[in-house]
C-alpha cells in the first residue's frame, strides 16, 4: 500500500502503532471494533483498522462534489450515544476509499483470536572459569490447554470479576489463581550452533 497525501505514513505502520497502544485485545471484536463507551476517547470513536488508515492518511484523496459532511453536533441530533464516532465524511464509504472492510477482506482468513501453542528456543553453556567447556541449544513446543494445574477446578467453572487490578478469578483454588492453565511441552529437540 502507498501513502496518501505527503507526510503521511504506510498503513502497515499505522496498524502497528495502533495495535500497540490499544492491545493486547481479549476479543476480535475489540480488534476490529471501537469501544462501545460514550467517551470522547479515540478508541471509542474508531476500531484499529480504520483508525490506522486516518492516521495513515491513505484515503485524503479529493472527494466528489456532493460528499458531505456529518459535524457531531448533527450526529448529537441523531440521539446517539457516542456522537464523535458518528461523525466524518460520507463519502469513506466510496469504491474509491480503503475501508476497513478492504483490509478484513484480504486478512480475515488468516486471523485467529489467539494462538496458544509457542516456540521456546533456550540456550546454555558449561564455564570453567571464563573459558567455555560447553554449549547447547533447545527447542520446545508449548500448547497451553483448557485444563488448570490443579485438573479438580473445571476449565469451564471460571468466573472473571474486574477489580481494580485487572481481572481476578475468584473461585478458582489458590494454585489455579496463581498458575492458572496447563502447559504441555508438545515437542522438544536439541539444536545445533547453525540452526540458531
Amino acid at each position: 500500500m502507498g501513502v496518501g497525501e505527503a507526510g503521511g505514513t504506510p498503513p502497515a505502520n499505522s496498524i502497528v502503532a495502533e495495535v500497540r497502544s490499544r492491545g493486547p485485545f481479549l476479543s476480535m471484536a475489540e480488534f476490529v471494533n471501537r469501544r462501545l463507551a460514550p467517551s470522547p476517547d479515540e478508541m471509542a470513536t474508531a476500531g484499529v483498522l480504520e483508525a490506522a488508515l486516518r492516521k495513515s492518511k491513505v484515503n485524503n484523496i479529493p472527494m466528489g462534489p456532493s460528499n458531505r459532511v456529518i459535524s457531531e453536533a448533527e450526529a448529537t441530533s441523531f440521539g446517539y450515544a457516542n456522537p464523535k464516532a458518528a461523525a466524518g465524511n460520507t463519502e469513506e464509504g466510496a469504491s474509491a476509499v480503503l475501508s476497513q472492510g478492504d483490509l478484513l477482506s484480504a486478512i480475515g482468513a488468516s486471523i485467529t483470536v489467539r494462538s496458544d501453542t509457542f516456540v521456546i528456543r533456550a540456550y546454555g553453556d558449561a564455564r570453567n572459569g571464563a573459558t567455555v567447556t560447553a554449549k547447547a541449544w533447545c527447542e520446545a513446543v508449548i500448547q497451553r490447554t483448557p485444563s488448570f494445574v490443579d485438573p479438580t477446578d473445571a476449565p469451564e467453572k471460571v468466573q472473571a470479576a474486574m477489580t481494580a487490578s485487572g481481572r481476578t478469578m475468584t473461585d478458582l483454588l489458590p494454585v489455579n489463581r496463581l498458575f492458572g492453565r496447563r502447559f504441555e511441552i508438545i515437542s522438544f529437540r536439541w539444536l545445533s550452533s547453525n540452526e540458531v
